[in-house]
């Protein structure tokens, strides 16, 4: 709704004086403002968009009379609440169409020839209750915005710091929170304890900041490469906040952030996120059946005897390399040109030796001692590729 009364007038001409006199009246009052308008549609939409008026139509016609009873009609809410009050100009003296006007709300017929001057005591007296409803409504309204701020602040003091939402449907996902008191905020930051694989399987890597970035963020990166036990999809693990330290006392990763956020991050973009903060709340998801699954693993990443067994299959697979490639060496190098077996010696020139009666062809790739094949090479299946790629 506007601040003042709106004076419409709709069908005069654009030298009637009573619209000129009026206009030179309230030329400098902000009480009252004064339109014309010539199409009943354009006089529909500008008073549904102001919500208040005077509105005088001039009669001179059966299809004037049909125009302002539309208007009339169109505006019937208003005109019941008294925010619009219709009068009609003309010189027409018929008792039908003064029923048909007084039916649709008209409070008043004017002759033509009324004085502007006359008609401001009417319209002060018509503009009274307009602007009584005007004021009323204004202060039920910012009653009414004062009332929602106070809901909206109420429901922000009541709002609980943390909510759950659903399991995260990865397969990579293999943290899990174990007690809800290993969640909780700390003055104005996060601290979140979860389950996870331990700084023997993998440490954290902080990354390059980005434009916006007011905390730094770090990536999850496994010690081993190889290791397919916990990272099943492509993409890694994120976290935005102070970098996540490993406590061993509790076999937990401790988060610690004013805007925490853990998530997986895709290579097809998209963002899995275990938790975050978000609309002044902490988001958790529950734990899921990928990373429930993996607990016992889990925890046995967190016992020492989990490192030095991954250690020392690493130096087993180092040793085993290294003795190939000396076997290998020794193959080409032909330096060992006689074995013995049994004490029997046994010459590497000769095409054909006995061992038990079983002849043995030094030539042949694959050997046969009792009925069973064995292949010649430590990693058969490695060589086989390799031959098949030739």
């Amino acid at each position: 709704m506007s601040d003042s009364v709106n004076l419409i007038f709709f069908g005069f001409g654009d030298s009637d004086p009573l619209v000129s006199e009026l206009q030179a009246i309230y030329q400098s009052n902000d009480k009252f403002e004064i339109e014309k308008m010539s199409r009943a549609d354009e006089v529909s939409q500008f008073v549904a968009a102001t919500g208040n008026g005077i509105f005088f139509f001039k009669m001179t016609s059966k299809v004037d009379l049909q125009n302002a009873v539309g208007i009339l009609k169109s505006q019937k809410k208003l005109i019941k609440n008294g925010l619009i009050k219709p009068a009609c100009v003309t010189s027409i003296k018929n008792r039908k169409v003064e029923q048909i006007l007084n039916k649709y709300g008209c409070i008043d017929i004017l002759e033509p020839d009324t004085k502007a001057k006359t008609l401001t005591f009417k319209l002060d007296f018509w503009a009274k209750p307009i602007l009584a409803h005007m004021e009323k409504s204004a202060k039920d309204q910012e009653l009414q915005m004062k009332k929602q701020e106070a809901a909206k602040r109420n429901e922000e003091k009541n709002k609980p710091d943390m909510v759950t939402v659903a399991a995260l449907q990865l397969e990579s996902d293999f943290w899990i929170l174990k007690e809800k008191s290993d969640c909780k905020k700390v003055l104005r930051s996060w601290l979140i304890r979860l389950l996870g694989p331990s700084s023997f399987v993998g440490n954290w890597v902080e990354l390059e900041a980005q434009p916006g970035d007011k905390l730094p963020t770090w990536k999850f990166v496994l010690k081993d490469p190889k290791n397919e036990d916990f990272i099943k999809n492509d993409g890694a693990w994120y976290f935005y906040g102070a970098k996540p330290e490993f406590d061993w006392k509790l076999n937990r990763w401790v988060f610690s952030s004013e805007l925490p956020h853990l998530y997986f991050y895709s290579n097809e973009g998209k963002v899995f996120s275990r938790f975050k903060f978000s609309n002044g709340q902490l988001e958790i998801a529950n734990n899921s059946e990928f990373a429930l699954t993996r607990e016992e693993l889990i925890l046995e990443t967190c016992n020492a005897k989990y490192n030095f067994d991954a250690e020392n299959a690493k130096e087993e697979d180092k040793t085993e390399l290294e003795n190939e490639e000396e076997l290998n060496h020794d193959k080409l190098s032909g330096k060992g040109s006689t074995d013995e077996i049994g004490g029997d010696p046994l010459s590497g020139k000769s095409s054909t030796d006995e061992i038990g009666g079983d002849p043995l062809s030094g030539k042949s790739s694959t050997d046969d001692l009792s009925s069973d094949p064995l292949s010649g090479n430590s990693k058969p299946g490695a060589e086989k590729q390799a031959e098949d790629k030739k």
